[in-house]
């Protein structure tokens, strides 16, 4: 059997389609997880900021509700001294609003390490990305 060492082109291929099929596609879904995780702190927060600025003015606040399904309506709320946040695994808990304040204080902590989790993945993807590409810089030079 004539078992021939494969050429510069089929190992750069190979390293290019690794590059591209797997470690790229990898750092975007790590770096996508990682910015949702920032987004739903953020969006939690502005929610309870806008209903504490909506308080002042003593009127029902007006809002654009998900009814499901990515549906929504027009609703007006009247009591706006409690809110219901999604404390995880889809289980809804009624707060004060002080209370959602100091609950997504600790959620934020939570969240800042899950995200430095997701950060250090992405480091090392970049840094696997990079050897893929010194390797490619070698098989050319060779």
């Amino acid at each position: 059997m004539n078992h021939s060492s494969p050429t510069k082109q089929e190992k750069v291929a190979k390293y290019e389609s690794f590059l591209s099929e797997r470690l790229q596609p990898d750092l975007i879904k790590v770096l996508t997880k990682r910015d949702q995780v920032y987004e739903e702190t953020l969006k939690l927060t502005a929610h309870i900021e806008l209903i504490q600025t909506q308080n002042k003015e003593d009127a029902p606040m007006r809002a654009m509700v998900n009814v499901g399904c990515d549906f929504f309506m027009q609703a007006e709320v009247e009591d706006t001294d409690n809110i219901f946040v999604n404390v995880g695994l889809d289980c809804h808990v009624r707060f004060t609003l002080e209370e959602a304040l100091g609950f997504i204080d600790r959620k934020e902590k939570q969240l800042t390490k899950r995200a430095e989790v997701l950060t250090e993945e992405a480091l090392k993807i970049k840094s696997h990305i990079k050897l893929v590409l010194a390797a490619i810089q070698e098989v050319l030079e060779t």
